[in-house]
């Protein structure tokens, strides 16, 4: 008997056994290939990524013998696609990382309708779904999730996954927010408990991670918001004839760019003073930015800002870098990372130069506007938002109010992994017009705290707050 129970547990384990390895529904990418799959990120990574000097104390060989064992152990393909976008974090540049899951996965995939701000060292409520109406508030202080402290738990489960060229920018990337499915997203029906702070102490909030990626598993509840700032999530137009300002809100690089500007460009034409406030604007196409910025920049020429990108020079690879007008070999410091430049060439180069990129500006010159421009930007304002900015800032005419934007402004290099991973790859370096490396952010002239600016909650408001900061401004100087 004893005998026959052995052989049943033994049957038993092994049955077990194949059945872990066995595809399912969200385990289909076998082991061999998420090794294979990680090598093709570091390939694409070692060739390609133009900014490893905003990782100064990353060994990318290192790293990626660290991330084998880290892949190949993960359970299911969720964790996998979680690990690597891991491991795309540890570049720093908010256009390296890796985007959508596989489409099979994607159903099985969630996070909560909530909001949340890190601001002065707190974790605050800034929006929820209309099914946490009678549970939250805006404003509210989360003092803990999950029994840890909220910072804590922000930094142990979100900060890790976070592609983002400021440090100083990666806990408010790490935020929940409403779709930001690299750090915020988890399995459905995930529950969350919140410490909440109330007057008398703390209450406990359940917020369930059923917002699916899924459309039609979604109900129109799904799509509402109340309350709190999401009145800057979408474009705006007030002026003050009074005070001869106009204001703008941009919130996306797309046709209603272009078109809300032209929409409004009567009034802005009238007033002495326009503000374009690109606070949150999360890029898009360039090309919608260019037809703004010839009414913007009085000037018929207007420049493309430098951009280097990785040119491969595999003769440089060798031991030794030969020098020709020294008629020498010189040896590679590779404690300063000589072997990584030396490998790929950057020439930067003067944008005033007469074979600079450069386009005609078909505006005609009385229909350019002509009075002074102020931006409001910060680390929301992203990829072909930056462009903007910079391209702008050939107008001398032009202050830049707010906080340094994101640092994801050169153009990416898009692929797709065996499994339907999508990634993607910053090639090159961005210079302003002073010069500046701005590929980790272009800084304003003047900071502003952006979060105070927002609990004004409305944009005549903003612009009432606006008009005494620039009034104080001009009075200084």
């Amino acid at each position: 008997m004893k005998k026959k129970s052995l052989f049943a547990l033994v049957l038993m384990g092994v049955f077990l056994q194949i059945s872990a390895q066995e595809p399912t529904e969200i385990n289909r990418i076998p082991v061999e290939q998420k090794v294979y799959e990680l090598s093709v990120l570091w390939k694409e990574l070692s060739y390609n990524f133009g900014n490893i000097d905003n990782c100064p104390q990353l060994d990318m060989d290192s790293l990626y013998r660290a991330y084998i064992p880290k892949v190949t152990e993960t359970k299911d393909d969720f964790e996998y696609w979680k690990t690597l976008q891991q491991f795309m974090a540890c570049f720093n540049n908010g256009h390296t990382k890796v985007l959508g899951a596989p489409d099979y996965l994607v159903k099985h995939l969630a996070y909560p309708l909530l909001v949340t701000t890190w601001h002065d060292g707190h974790v605050m409520v800034e929006n929820f779904g209309t099914r946490l109406a009678g549970s939250l508030h805006v404003g509210d202080t989360i003092v803990t999730i999950n029994g840890k402290y909220a910072l804590d738990y922000f930094r142990e489960y979100h900060v890790p996954y976070v592609t983002c060229s400021n440090e100083a920018y990666k806990m408010h990337e790490a935020m929940y927010s409403f779709n930001n499915i690299n750090c915020a997203l988890m399995k459905s029906d995930e529950m969350l408990i919140l410490g909440v702070k109330d007057p008398d102490g703390v209450r406990e909030v359940k917020v369930f991670a059923d917002y699916y990626l899924d459309p039609e598993k979604r109900n129109l509840n799904d799509m509402f918001y109340t309350g709190g700032n999401y009145w800057r999530t979408e474009n705006g137009f007030v002026n003050d004839t009074t005070n001869g300002f106009a204001y703008l809100a941009l919130t996306g690089c797309n046709e209603r760019f272009s078109e809300m500007f032209l929409n409004h460009y009567e009034e802005i034409q009238s007033a002495d003073n326009l503000i374009i406030d690109m606070s949150y604007n999360w890029g898009g196409f360039s090309s919608f930015c260019d037809t703004v910025l010839g009414y913007l920049i009085d000037n018929d020429s207007i420049f493309r800002y430098p951009t280097l990108n990785r040119v491969s020079n595999a003769s440089a690879k060798a031991s030794f870098y030969f020098i020709p007008d020294k008629k020498e070999e010189v040896g590679i410091d590779i404690s300063k990372k000589q072997e990584y430049y030396l490998n790929h060439t950057f020439e930067n180069v003067n944008y005033q130069e007469p074979s600079y990129d450069r386009f005609k500006n078909p505006v005609p010159t009385a229909q350019r506007y002509h009075g002074n421009i102020y931006v409001l930007m910060g680390h929301e304002t992203v990829s072909a938002a930056e462009y903007f900015a910079i391209m702008l800032s050939q107008n001398k005419n032009v202050v830049f109010l707010g906080e340094k934007t994101a640092g994801a402004n050169s153009q990416p290099y898009y692929f797709a992994l065996p499994s339907g991973i999508k990634a993607m790859i910053n090639i090159g370096k961005c210079y302003d017009f002073e010069n500046q490396d701005v590929s980790s952010g272009f800084p304003p002239d003047y900071e502003l705290d952006l979060y105070e600016l927002w609990q004004t909650k409305s944009r005549k408001k903003l612009l009432e707050r606006l008009i005494n900061i620039i009034q104080g401004l001009n009075h200084k100087e």
